[in-house]
């Protein structure tokens, strides 16, 4: 299935000023909605052609998995801008067939084609690498992960014979701070030496992927060039843009004179974290102190940092480390006199462990701006020691608003888990919608002491979750003995659990077990498609609210969008019935609903689109919203037009 769109923001949430932009739209033979979508990757094709502007179109053909899974895509140029896109969406199923070949099968005689990828959604890549230029006949190449919802920009940019005399624009980019991966920009450079309208020759396109300096070469004449930057994608987060005053001698017919100017774009600088948690175990001498350094790594430099946590008080720190360092140790270096310590560390978005000590954890950070999560326990003597007991609640998905969870710790018959006076073998803990880990503290109720019996872990309530899954382990040494059962379905029916068999031996300062329970929300997807036609005035906008409902509960997005694009969302399960309404129409003559899918119930009208998913998860749904504005593109026009 190949699926070409006419195609608006489609290089992430475009920033604009005044760009001049053509398409290359493939009508469908039928007007009816388009079907739903199945998981697809998007491949972006824009075209920057620079010189004298051929006739004809230009041709892309993107080939995955074998010959027999090609996508021909034509790209119109417009004659006055130089300019035109296209997009295609192919199947994951093809995609994940192997590597895809991007190659431009016609570039009407263009002498040299330069080929930039970029990866907005940072999960796709590009073997040929970027920039690369791309001679006749040989191809770039896509590798998409597992998945789909991954996009690549092609960006293809032709070069024709240039005007006999020229003059030179060299255009410098500077970046400072941290862009996001995959980021681009592109510079525009116009000379308008006469007659009075803009022609293709006297309007230049660079992409840049990183900071350095590239030339405009534009026809000789009298002229003051004028410097704009058109795109720069992904925009979040948004940088600023300036462009510097051009400098050296003024542009004349006789050509040979070359001016210079910067384009800088600042970005917010951007830092990971790491949160360093104390937690004590027994009876803490009252003048203990424990000191804990942080030590990252990068290309050429290392940052160092450490914190002492105050005598006698357990806490949280948080370290903030340069994102152009991303390799960090953890460390306590001062243990406080402790008798034996434990470090938890375990990989998260945006980060992973390669290494955990009983004293350090080793944290390489893959994201800017993530956050890592350091567990450092320090454990003493104590003349009557409590096991702990962490449980932890964590879900996938998305969890409806005010979702609650009980979970119940049920130990031995001689055991002591009450916080307040008096015995209690057992307690409920709960959670809310957004989970989280509190600790039960077991000690034995005999006397004298005896062993802590076993302590059971069971949920009493799953928050309306569609399946959860049980798992444990011992956190000291000698290692507590950690049984996890699954929920089965039978028969016979089990529930799942996770049972701790403490150790005989107590550890000094107690033993320590961790218990998590996993709830799962299944969700649909719903794919917001906002269609743009006519001319749009600069600067519109539109909101979408979408309204999905459940169990006498509403849960409302509202959806922003400034350009063609599409933004999808994750509906539970148990709010089945959603409504699409836009409610800013950016000032259109009129609204047109199209809703689809496979499998839920999708309906249509003149003021809003309906999906009902009838409670069943995993479904996909699209809904189309088209604004219609009166008249044709003027030329030069806006881009989305």
């Amino acid at each position: 299935m190949q699926r070409l769109k006419h195609v608006a923001a489609v290089l992430g949430l475009i920033a604009l000023a005044g760009a001049l932009w053509s398409f290359s739209v493939v009508t469908p033979a039928s007007s009816a909605p388009e079907a739903a979508d199945a998981a697809y990757n998007t491949v972006n094709i824009t075209k920057l052609v620079n010189g004298v502007t051929p006739a004809g179109p230009f041709q892309v053909t993107i080939t995955c998995g074998g010959v027999g899974n090609a996508y021909v895509v034509p790209v119109t140029i417009d004659g006055t801008t130089g300019r035109g896109e296209a997009s295609v969406d192919i199947p994951v199923g093809v995609t994940n067939l192997g590597a895809c070949s991007v190659v431009e099968t016609n570039r009407q005689g263009a002498p040299s084609t330069a080929l930039v990828f970029a990866s907005p959604s940072g999960t796709a890549t590009s073997v040929a690498g970027t920039p690369t230029t791309v001679p006749s006949g040989q191809t770039g190449t896509i590798t998409f992960a597992q998945g789909g919802n991954q996009t690549v920009n092609a960006i293809f940019s032709n070069t024709f014979a240039p005007a006999a005399t020229l003059n030179t624009v060299a255009v410098t980019k500077a970046v400072t701070g941290v862009p996001r991966p995959g980021s681009y920009w592109i510079v525009q450079v116009v000379c308008d030496v006469g007659p009075s309208s803009v022609i293709a020759e006297e309007v230049v396109d660079l992409v840049f992927t990183g900071a350095g300096t590239q030339n405009a070469q534009v026809p000789a004449g009298v002229c003051t060039p004028v410097v704009s930057e058109t795109f720069f994608s992904p925009n979040s987060p948004a940088p600023s843009s300036s462009v510097g005053a051009l400098a050296g001698p003024a542009f004349t017919a006789t050509g040979g004179a070359t001016q210079t100017v910067t384009v800088t774009n600042t970005y917010p600088g951007v830092s990971n974290t790491i949160v360093v948690n104390k937690v004590l175990r027994g009876v803490v001498p009252p003048a203990s102190q424990w000191t804990v350094s942080v030590s990252c790594t990068g290309a050429d430099t290392t940052f160092n940092d450490a914190f002492t946590f105050p005598a006698g008080v357990a806490g949280s720190h948080t370290f903030q480390t340069p994102s152009e360092q991303p390799q960090c140790v953890v460390t306590e270096s001062d243990t406080g006199g402790s008798t034996s310590q434990v470090t938890q560390a375990t990989s998260g978005s945006g980060y992973t462990v390669s290494a955990v000590t009983a004293t350090s954890a080793t944290i390489g950070f893959t994201t800017p701006g993530s956050t890592a999560t350091v567990n450092i326990t320090n454990r003493y003597p104590d003349p009557n020691p409590a096991n702990v007991l962490r449980v932890t609640k964590a879900t996938t998905g998305t969890v409806p608003a005010g979702a609650t969870y009980t979970v119940r710790v049920a130990c031995g018959s001689t055991d002591d888990v009450s916080p307040a006076a008096g015995q209690q073998t057992s307690i409920d803990l709960t959670f809310g919608a957004a989970g989280g880990t509190q600790e039960v503290f077991v000690r034995s109720a005999g006397t004298p002491a005896a062993t802590i019996g076993d302590c059971t872990v069971t949920e009493t309530a799953n928050g309306g979750s569609t399946s959860r899954t049980f798992a444990g382990s011992a956190l000291t040494l000698p290692a507590s003995v950690v049984t996890v059962t699954q929920d089965a379905a039978g028969p016979p029916a089990v529930s799942g659990s996770v049972v701790v068999n403490w150790p005989t031996v107590q550890t000094v300062g107690g033993d320590e077990a961790q218990a998590t329970i996993t709830n799962v929300f299944a969700d649909n997807v719903l794919r917001i498609k906002k269609q743009l036609r006519g001319h749009i005035a600069p600067g519109a906008s539109f909101q979408i609210r979408v309204r999905c409902t459940g169990g006498g509960v509403t849960d409302e997005q509202i959806l922003t969008f400034t350009t063609n694009s599409f933004q999808e969302i994750s509906v539970p399960a148990n709010r089945p019935d959603c409504k699409v309404t836009e409610i800013e129409d950016g000032g259109a003559a009129s609204v047109w609903y199209a809703a689809s899918s496979d499998t839920a119930e999708a309906t249509h009208g003149a003021r809003l689109a309906r999906v009902d998913f009838g409670g069943t998860a995993g479904q996909r749904a699209k809904v189309i919203v088209r604004n219609q504005f009166p008249g044709s593109c003027p030329r030069p026009g806006p881009k989305y037009c």
